[in-house]
This record gives C-alpha cells, structure tokens and sequence, in this order.
C-alpha cells in the first residue's frame, strides 16, 4: 500500500503529464504566439493554481515538451564514434546526419513549434542555444578523437569544424522542414562529402 507521500508524488506527476499534454494539444493547434496558458489550463481542466506551481509560464511548458524529444536526437549525439579510417568515419557521420533529421523530420510539428517559439521568446532562444552547444560538445569530442588518432588534420581548430557542422546540419533540418521536395538521401551525400573532404587526411 502507497503512503501519503507516494500518492501525493503520483498525483504530481499525472498533474504534470496532464499539463504537457494539453499544451502540446494548444501549442499545435493554435502555435506558440497564439496559445495562452489559460487556454492550456482550461484544456487540462486543473486550477490556474496548481498549473503555476508546475510551469511559470507557456515557455516553461514548451521548453519541458521540447524536452523530450532531444532525449531521442541526444542519443544520436551520444553514439559511439571510434572510426579507425576515413571511409568508416563517412559510413558513421551519415548514419548520425540521417537519424538526426529523421527524428526531426517525425516530430515536424513540434520543430516547427520551436522555430517559432525561437523568434519571439527569450527563454526558448535560450534553451536552444543550449541545445546546439550540447550537440556541438559532442561533435568537438568526436572530431579530437579522429585528430588525435591521425585521421583528421591536426591543424584545424575542432571547436570552430564542430560549430559550423552543427550549423550546416541545423539549417539542412529546417530546409527539409519547409521544403518536402528536398532530397534527404542526395543532400546528406553532398554535406557528408564536403565535411569529409575538408576534415579529413587522404
């Protein structure tokens, strides 16, 4: 049998969950700028109350929804990247560049969410710088492993290859979000290309 405190973490927990999903339901039906938390409290049906000891504000809200969905599009990050020749590197870094604009691409409505969260909302601008920086910590470690291990040339600078790889990725994901006509298959072979050809030793 659960005691008081049990349930009462339960309670909050469903409270919580009822909570994000009604702002998911909001937040996609009318978009970010539109959507109110009143309209949100009201689709959960809990009390203006107990929704602002969850979520301050619909930015709080959005950016626990956003949450989730980096969990799956960190663990591509977090893949193991031990390549130990050029041609393995390549096979890695397209499978990586294709899981990640898949997992964007199946959450469509909510990167476009984000996009436009992004252009009005301070705290989303930030959550997102946050977001790159994590992806680029990531690629930076990859790129000094493959550096190190002689496969890369030693003399770039892996901080500055990672941010403006990231960047290239980032805005490749947005152009297939707006554009349904872009081919993903040809277009991560030509950046792969490209990113293989400048980082790596011949």
């Amino acid at each position: 049998m659960k005691n008081r405190s049990q349930i009462k973490q339960d309670r909050a927990h469903e409270t919580r969950k009822t909570l994000i999903e009604a702002g998911k339901k909001v937040f996609f039906e009318l978009g970010f700028q539109k959507a109110t938390m009143k309209q949100i409290i009201k689709e959960a049906g809990v009390g203006h109350g107990t929704a602002y000891v969850y979520f301050s504000n619909k930015d709080a809200l959005l950016i626990e929804i956003i949450d989730s969905l980096l969990e799956k599009m960190y663990s591509i990050a977090k893949l193991s990247f031990v390549p130990k020749s050029k041609e393995e590197a390549r096979e890695q870094i397209t499978y990586q560049v294709k899981a990640f604009n898949k997992q964007g691409i199946e959450n469509e409505k909510l990167m476009r969410l984000v996009q436009e969260a992004i252009g009005v909302s301070e705290e989303i601008r930030h959550k997102w710088s946050l977001v790159q920086q994590h992806f680029i910590d990531h690629i930076e470690k990859d790129i000094l492993y493959v550096q190190h291990n002689n496969i890369a040339l030693p003399h770039l600078n892996a901080k500055d290859v990672a941010h403006m790889w990231y960047h290239i990725n980032e805005n490749f994901l947005w152009r297939c979000l707006q554009d349904k006509n872009v081919s993903i298959e040809e277009n991560v072979e030509l950046i792969v290309h490209f990113y293989i050809k400048g980082l790596y030793t011949d």
